[in-house]
């Protein structure tokens, strides 16, 4: 094992100026940070490009073997989509160089995710997110003119066969 080898811990992200910051320590255990600084960002910027770049530029650090492509790509991304909004999505992004996450972006299509059991753990809260923000508007609670206490509703007859509930 190579003296100088990193061991990628997790990514960051500044906003503003545009930076992926990499956590990783050394084979002597100690933490470090390095920075890479993306110049010239802007809403219409290509992903895929920036990544080869970065990659190409700093081989050490974003080696294949050490930091997933899909990953540094959806990194990318965020830092474009904030471009787009004019900042940050969220306060700050930090995830792990092997984990699959990344950051709630501003307006999750929740009619186009099929399984909200299979994303990753920042697009779930921002589909929750946003459902909350559609739960606050339909609430109906203590001071609303609809409010009802102890509520009851008859459903009627079920209209398909339920064999669990005949007891």
């Amino acid at each position: 094992m190579d003296a100088h080898e990193i061991h990628p811990t997790r990514f960051a992200l500044r906003y503003s100026p545009p930076t992926i910051v990499l956590e990783f320590t050394t084979s002597g255990e100690k933490l470090y940070h390095y920075r890479m600084r993306l110049k010239n960002l802007t809403p219409s910027t290509d992903a895929d490009a920036v990544c080869r770049k970065l990659v190409k530029k700093h081989p050490r650090y974003l080696d294949n073997s050490k930091v997933k492509t899909e990953q540094l790509r959806r990194l990318v991304g965020m830092l474009i989509a904030a471009q787009r909004t004019g900042g940050a999505t969220s306060a700050g992004a930090s995830e792990g160089p092997g984990a699959a996450s990344a950051n709630a972006s501003a307006g999750v299509d929740l009619a186009r995710m099929d399984d909200l059991q299979r994303v990753d753990e920042n697009v779930l809260a921002a589909a929750k997110a946003e459902m909350g923000v559609e739960f606050d508007k339909n609430f109906v609670g203590p001071g609303h003119p609809d409010f009802v206490y102890d509520k009851a509703v008859d459903f009627g007859e079920p209209e398909s066969d339920n064999e669990w509930d005949d007891e």
